[in-house]
């Protein structure tokens, strides 16, 4: 399987009490496990992910399983369509 782009929908209107999604980054891993490690990345900010993939793009190693491929954001909409970064 290739992905190269996800569409990400977000209600306007909160349900459960929970807020609606803003922003967030996207992981692609094979197993559950990959996704206990990624507790480094979950106070990223678009900058600080920005950094990371400036950083990263110049690491000529495989991306690891629990490393982000995209960030998104939304702002009034509510759909974006993301471009995977790695």
């Amino acid at each position: 399987m290739n992905i190269e782009k996800f569409t990400i929908r977000s209600s306007l209107n909160s349900k459960c009490g929970a807020y609606p999604v803003g922003s967030g980054i996207i992981f692609i891993a094979d197993n559950l496990q990959a996704f206990e490690l990624t507790k480094p990345f979950h106070k990223f900010t678009l900058q600080d992910y920005n950094e990371w993939k400036e950083k990263r793009l110049k690491d000529p190693n495989p991306l690891k399983p629990y490393e982000p491929v995209a960030y998104f954001e939304f702002e009034s909409e509510t759909m974006t369509k993301i471009d995977i970064d790695f």
